[in-house]
């Protein structure tokens, strides 16, 4: 039993690596074109109409935030695990509509670069792993609590 226990805490400190990790990531890649081109260029890239993908990043921010309130014993992890997929799920969602809606064009322009032809994907790619290491997340905690209810 107490293998068990022990397991699934190193699976909950996984999960949380994992998920800080992506947010980070997500960032990372948000901040890409402000190192390699002018702001402005990258201004007409991530403009949107009403929430664009800069908010996107804020959401992501918000979850590697809770994420560490959650090391330091601050917040629930229940709580936690809701708001990693909820906020990921949005940063998701909010990210598929701004590539969607880019006109490849635009993208183009940003650089002549061939690598900002697929940014857009890669950042709809990684903002997809956020809600899914929430759930991942998710599942270790509930394991988490099993393994305690049974301990007591």
């Amino acid at each position: 039993m107490e293998t068990d226990a022990v397991s699934a805490r190193m699976r909950h400190r996984d999960a949380a690596a994992v998920c800080a990790a992506v947010c980070l990531a997500v960032l990372g890649a948000l901040a890409i074109p402000y190192l390699v081109t002018n702001p402005e260029s990258v201004a007409v890239y991530y403009r949107a109409p009403l929430a664009g993908v800069r908010f996107a990043g804020v959401l992501t921010l918000l979850v590697l935030l809770a994420l560490v309130l959650g090391y330091a014993g601050r917040v629930d992890r229940t709580v936690l695990a809701a708001v990693i997929v909820v906020l990921g799920g949005y940063a998701f969602l909010i990210t598929v509509w701004w590539a969607v809606t880019l006109s490849p064009h635009v993208a183009m322009e940003l650089s002549t670069a061939d690598e900002f032809a697929y940014h857009r994907w890669l950042l709809v790619g990684l903002t997809l792993l956020v809600p899914l290491a929430g759930l991942w997340y998710a599942r270790s905690v509930r394991r988490a609590t099993r393994t305690r209810a049974v301990e007591a």
